[in-house]
């Protein structure tokens, strides 16, 4: 009776650890977080905000892109830490909390996205409106 309760726990043993592939989880879902905007800045003075990306899991391989479009027909110009950033180019970010700055040099609200983006091409947008007036 014992080599055969011997052999059924050996045979279930390697029933149970016969595993094909193992899968390895490498995408991980992240949020982002606005500061709140100042409601209306001057033509030209900056709207000063910071934004939080909040990864559900940190790892090495980490890795945030930022990409900007604007939604309106004013011009403006966004910066990182006072580095300008071309529209619609994705530059690399170098922190998950960067300060974001964007001026415009006319009256108006002035609407555009701001598209992160991960080492595994997904995204997460949020649409951000400025207004500036001439006083």
């Amino acid at each position: 009776m014992r080599p055969l309760l011997l052999s059924l726990l050996v045979s279930l043993l390697m029933l149970s650890c016969n595993t094909d592939s193992l899968t390895i989880q490498t995408q991980f879902p992240f949020t982002i977080t606005n500061e709140p905007l100042p409601t209306t800045v001057k033509v030209g003075a900056p709207a000063t905000f910071g934004i939080t990306i909040t990864p559900e899991r940190l790892t090495s391989l980490s890795q945030y892109s930022l990409r900007w479009r604007n939604q309106t027909n004013t011009p403006g110009t966004l910066y990182i830490d006072y580095s300008n950033v071309v529209e619609n180019k994705a530059t690399a970010l170098k922190t998950l909390t960067p300060t974001l700055r964007f001026t415009s040099s006319v009256a108006g609200s002035n609407n555009f996205e701001l598209i992160i983006t991960d080492q595994n091409n997904v995204s997460q947008t949020l649409n951000v409106t400025v207004t500036t007036n001439a006083q």
